[in-house]
Formats: structure tokens, C-alpha cells, sequence
């Protein structure tokens, strides 16, 4: 009889223990997600302005748009040269391009993976025990973007975290935190221009399992947390060419799985059935013995050197092949500047 009370006791205390603890990582983790962000403004151009150097090859390609003149006469004086940008519409040019260059960087970013093709949203993930990551609607459809939605709000969702509202998001901002201003501008230029599509979805949401995870430091707190927001941003991203400073400009949109020190390892805030990230330094267990060959083959046919492939579910090498020769050399040299790290746990 004894033994029974004492054991009563025993499972009466872990069962206040258990209450005690959920209490504390419910508070703690809703404390976390209720938590709001003072962003000073950015001011952003948009559509982003012409520079010289884009005047001088719109001039160019609208001269070579006109017709040949006629021979000159002996004799004759030669016209006045044609200045083409004189009457062209500049700012639906401006808008236009704004727009072409934001879908492209936008398929790069994989803004579609998530939100659609039609950036109309889609559940991306949705295990109610861990977590369900819902990418929202980004039209200015029925259940997407507010009329009144602007360029501030968009520059606080993608590269700080932060909602509309100021509370915390759970958008991996921590993968755009280094976009320029320009990038920022022309993506809000692809994402206005979309048909209107009528998709309301539920928002993203922490289950149980999440909660402790994150309430107990064994995964990262969001993206929020983790940026500087009191960066400055360049204006325009860094030259295109071959070198580590383009490639790490690149390579910011690989630390949502392959981590911050892109040491890869399980991807500790995505769906338990996602494949471990690869580690991307030259480690032994990276790319000690990978050739720039064996990179470029890996993004643009899926297969690694020794002929194995790889789950485009968790890698979507299809969205990331489409970087050109030059964007694909950069990164691979970017990468192989990092100091060679063990695989993350």
C-alpha cells in the first residue's frame, strides 16, 4: 500500500512538472512569435532608376531600331544626329525592366518553390505535432497582398523577418538578408505585376514538438532574431564576374538549410522527412574532393560525382542549375574561401 501511494505521489509530481514545463515553453515560444520589431525605413526607388550606363545602351538599342538614313549628297550638310530618348517613355521602360529583372532574381531566389508558380501561396510543410510552414499568398488577389501594401512593408518581411504588424515572422529572412536595395525594388516590381489569384490560406503555425525545440535552444529562433537590422544595405549587389565577393552574395540564399557557416547537417527548422543539407566547406566530409566540374554537374543535372542523385524535394537543384556559367563559378569559388568545418549535428 505504501509503495502505491509513494508511486501515486511520484507520477502526481512529474505530471505538475509536465504542466509546469509546457506552461513554460508555450509562454516562452509565444513570447518569441508576439515579439514586435521597430524597423526604420529604408527609403527604396522604385522602379529603380536609370543609371548612365542604362541610358547610354537604351539610346543604343532604340538607334539601332530606326532606319538606316539615306546617303549623304555631295554637297549636302549631314542631319542633326537623333537623340532616340527624347519622347521615349522612360518610366514604363524603367517599370518594364524592373520587372523582367525581378522574375529573374525571384526564379533564382526560389520565391516560387514556396509561394507557387503563380505566387498564389502554397503549404510548403504541414506536420501538426513539429510545424506547418504556409508560404502566403503574394498577389493582390482574394486572400493575398493588401491593396495598401508597400514597398516598406515588403522590405520588412523579406530581409528583417518582420510582419506587417511588426510581430515576428517565420519567413526565412535570414536567406535575403543581404539583398540590395535595387534587388528589393525590382522584386516588389515582379510580385505587383502577377495576375490577381483568389487563394486564402491558413498562417504558418509552431506545434508542440517546435515549441520545446525552440524554447530549449536545439533550433535557431527565427530569422528576426538572428539579423542585424540596423545594417545598411548597398545600394546595387556587387559586380557579376568570377570572384568570392559576387559568389557570397550568391550563397546568402543557401543558409536557410545549409546553415549560416554552410556546414549543412539536418535542417533543423524544416520538415523531418527533408534529407540533411550537404556541407558545403572543403572539408572531407563537403567538398574536399569535389572539382569545379563535379559542382556545376551536381546543380545542373542533379547527381553528385559518384552518379548518386539528389532528392529535388530538399535540394532544388532544377531552381538553382539555372544560374549561369559565371553565378555558378562564383559561388564554387566562394565556397572553397571557407574554412573547412565538420558537418553539423
Amino acid at each position: 500500500m505504501i509503495w502505491a501511494k509513494r508511486i501515486g505521489v511520484l507520477l502526481a509530481g512529474l505530471a505538475a512538472l509536465s504542466m509546469v514545463f509546457a506552461a513554460w515553453v508555450y509562454l516562452k515560444t509565444s513570447s518569441i512569435l508576439d515579439k514586435t520589431w521597430d524597423i526604420e525605413r529604408t527609403r527604396i526607388e522604385h522602379p529603380w532608376p536609370f543609371n548612365d550606363q542604362d541610358l547610354a545602351m537604351i539610346r543604343a538599342e532604340l538607334l539601332a531600331q530606326l532606319p538606316k538614313p539615306a546617303p549623304i549628297a555631295e554637297g549636302e550638310e549631314a542631319p542633326e544626329p537623333v537623340n532616340p530618348l527624347i519622347g521615349a517613355d522612360l518610366n514604363a521602360m524603367r517599370t518594364s525592366r524592373a520587372i523582367g529583372r525581378g522574375e529573374r532574381l525571384g526564379t533564382r531566389l526560389g520565391c516560387m518553390e514556396c509561394h507557387g508558380a503563380d505566387l498564389g501561396g502554397t503549404t510548403v510543410m504541414d506536420v501538426p505535432a513539429v510545424q506547418g510552414i504556409i508560404a502566403p499568398n503574394l498577389t493582390l488577389g482574394e486572400g493575398g497582398l493588401p491593396g495598401e501594401y508597400t514597398l516598406d512593408d515588403f522590405d520588412r518581411i523579406v530581409r528583417h523577418g518582420v510582419r506587417r504588424d511588426g510581430r515576428t515572422a517565420l519567413m526565412p529572412a535570414i536567406d535575403f538578408e543581404g539583398l540590395s536595395n535595387k534587388e528589393v525594388s525590382d522584386l516588389y516590381a515582379w510580385v505587383l505585376s502577377k495576375p490577381h489569384v483568389d487563394r486564402t490560406l491558413p498562417p504558418s503555425y509552431w506545434g508542440p514538438v517546435m515549441r520545446v525545440l525552440v524554447a530549449t535552444g536545439q533550433v535557431p529562433p527565427p530569422a528576426a532574431f538572428r539579423i542585424d537590422h540596423d545594417r545598411r544595405n548597398p545600394q546595387e549587389p556587387p559586380t557579376k564576374q568570377i570572384d568570392a565577393t559576387y559568389g557570397a552574395h550568391l550563397a546568402k540564399t543557401c543558409r536557410g538549410c545549409h546553415r549560416e557557416d554552410f556546414v549543412g547537417g539536418p535542417i533543423r527548422d524544416g520538415d523531418p522527412s527533408w534529407p540533411p543539407a550537404g556541407n558545403l566547406t572543403p572539408h572531407e566530409e563537403g567538398l574536399k574532393s569535389w572539382s569545379k566540374t563535379d559542382f556545376f554537374q551536381l546543380l545542373r543535372t542533379g547527381k553528385r560525382p559518384d552518379g548518386s542523385e539528389v532528392d529535388p524535394q530538399g535540394m532544388p537543384w532544377r531552381t538553382v542549375g539555372q544560374l549561369d556559367d559565371i553565378q555558378t563559378e562564383a559561388i564554387w569559388v566562394y565556397l572553397q574561401s571557407l574554412p573547412a568545418k565538420t558537418t553539423g549535428r
